[in-house]
């Protein structure tokens, strides 16, 4: 793809196939130690020798800045699974990369089994009181 990885002021073009980025965690590496002269299409021809990638990311600071790490997240989790063993400790431009398992951090408190449905249930309720209550 042409634009892909591309940058519009200090964003990055992500082009991607539609589907849910969250729909197969066990398929995406996080990598560190990554070269600030490193851009994420580097990243992703790097992974790519392994296997399909759908994307690779590298955070940046407030100014476009690398921080020096990524993520880069497979088609299969098998393909992510051969990177893993395969990239550890390779080296991408002037250092040696780490690669591990994506974990997912939650930012909130709802705990991980909490299904999303039922916090949309009481937002309704609430706003049906709410509603009511000003009605009168």
């Amino acid at each position: 793809m042409l634009l892909r990885y591309e940058k519009i002021g200090r964003k990055q073009i992500r082009i991607m196939p539609k589907q849910d980025p969250r729909a197969n965690l066990k398929a995406n590496l996080f990598v560190k130690d990554i070269d600030k002269e490193v851009t994420p299409k580097d990243l992703h021809n790097h992974f790519n020798t392994i296997g399909r990638v759908v994307t690779a990311q590298i955070a940046t600071d407030a100014s476009g800045k690398s921080l020096g790490y990524g993520y880069v997240q497979f088609e299969s989790t098998e393909d992510a699974k051969r990177a893993l063993e395969q990239l550890q400790n390779s080296k991408l431009k002037e250092k040696e990369i780490s690669v591990q398992e994506f974990v997912q951090r939650r930012k909130d408190n709802i705990p991980a089994l909490t299904p999303i449905f039922s916090f949309k249930i009481c937002l309704r309720i609430e706003i049906k009181k709410r509603l009511k209550q000003f009605s009168k």
